[in-house]
């Protein structure tokens, strides 16, 4: 009976560790791209700027009328 536990629990354990390694190399990447204004309000940044909002409000604006 210990075996099955035993082989079940290191089952699991390579499902946590894929899951994980998949949840870290998605972490870094941006779902929206950087442009030389704010998301929210349009307000212009410096050329090159790779912000997305201008500040924190914008984007919990943002967020809340997007959903």
């Amino acid at each position: 009976m210990s075996d099955f536990i035993d082989e079940t629990l290191v089952r699991e354990d390579a499902i946590l560790a894929a899951k994980i390694k998949s949840i870290r190399a998605n972490a870094n990447k941006r779902t929206i791209k950087p442009r030389e204004e704010c998301l929210y309000c349009e307000e212009p940044f410096n050329k090159g700027s790779k912000k997305v909002f201008c500040d924190a409000d914008c984007a919990a604006d943002h967020i809340k009328y997007t959903r």
